[in-house]
This record gives structure tokens, sequence and C-alpha cells, in this order.
């Protein structure tokens, strides 16, 4: 991952499935870091995630970058991604609030790098192809942004009809919405087409 990336994340628990939305208008690596540093202290601003987390235990949860914006788009990036989610329901998230908020200003700690890498399982709820999926945090940085965040649609044949540069673009244009879900392995497709990260 780029030092320098800003937009938005979620953090899932990989037993009930269950998010956290939020973002980063200064670095999404170490917005990572900062909650990983929270919840392991038992100090989480979201009751609800940091119950989650003493309950399933650190193993379980896992960091994700969902959008990568410009500073100024933070916020409302966020904001669309919980409406999408539903992250703020407590059937399906942890966030506190339903309204995104910015952390412009805010000075974050530095907490130490993450131990284990991503598991297998959790690859395997991002994408039905494991083809082109990062192996690792430093496999993902020689990738890069931009096939990291791509995206393909195919029809419900299995038949490829183009690549996306983002979730955003493509929910761009008219008649697709709500694909996060099939490229998470949550619904089988969405919108009349299948979903995959790019390989």
């Amino acid at each position: 991952m780029k030092s320098n990336l800003t937009g938005v994340y979620m953090i899932i628990n990989l037993v009930n499935h269950k998010v956290y939305i939020g973002s980063s208008a200064r670095c999404l690596k170490d917005r990572g870091f900062y909650h990983q540093k929270l919840l392991r202290k038992n100090k989480h601003h979201s009751i609800y995630l940091q119950r989650a987390f003493n309950k399933y235990g650190e193993d379980n949860f896992e960091f994700f970058i969902l959008d990568c914006v410009e500073p100024e788009f933070c916020v409302s990036t966020e904001q669309w991604w919980i409406n999408m989610m539903q992250s703020a329901d407590k059937r399906y998230g942890y966030n506190m609030c339903p309204k995104a908020g910015s952390s412009l200003g805010r000075k974050l700690e530095r907490p130490q790098k993450p131990k284990a890498p991503m598991s297998d399982y959790t690859r395997k709820l991002l994408s039905d192809s494991q083809k082109g999926v990062p192996k690792s945090k430093e496999h993902a940085a020689k990738v890069g942004r931009k096939q990291w965040m791509a995206i393909s649609q195919y029809d419900l044949e299995g038949n490829f009809i183009r690549h996306w540069d983002s979730v955003t673009e493509a929910q761009r244009v008219p008649g697709i919405s709500n694909i996060t879900k099939s490229l998470h392995n949550i619904r089988p497709h969405a919108s009349g087409y299948i979903w995959k990260f790019k390989t």
C-alpha cells in the first residue's frame, strides 16, 4: 500500500461479516494502525466494534481500502459507503453514527505495524477469483493503486464485458449500483452482472 493514499476504508469481522466504515484525509495506512492500537488497548470510540473485537479476537478482523479519493472528497465518499453497506445499522455494522465525520486536522498516533498479513479466507471474501489479488502488503505496493482498486464486469454467463478503474467509476453509470456486495461475495451478482476485482 502506498504510504500517502487517502480515502475510505473498511474493517470487517470475518465471522459475522459486520463492517466498520471510515475515511482518512491524511494516510490510510496510518489510520489502520491507529484503529488497531485503540482496539488492542480496549479504547476504541465505537463500543460495538470494541465489544466485537474483544469477543472474536484480533485474528478475525481485517482492514481494507474501499475507495481512494482526494482528501476533500473523503467525507462524502465515506457517507456513500456507510449508506451502501448499512454499517450504522447494528445488524450489519459497527458505526455508531449514520453520518460520516471528518478527521481533517486530527493528529493520529502511529501504532506498531500489524504482525499478521491478510488471511487467505479474507481474500476469498473480496473476490471469487484469487488471480491478481496481492499475496502480501509488499506485493500490493508493487501492484500499485490502480490495479488494486480496479474491477471487472461480466454477464451472468461469465463472459467478460469490461474493466473499470474503481467501484465509484462503475456506479456512475445509470442502472449500476450496489456492486460491492457482489465483489465481497455477499451476493452472487448485482445490477444483472457479476463483478470481480481485476485480475
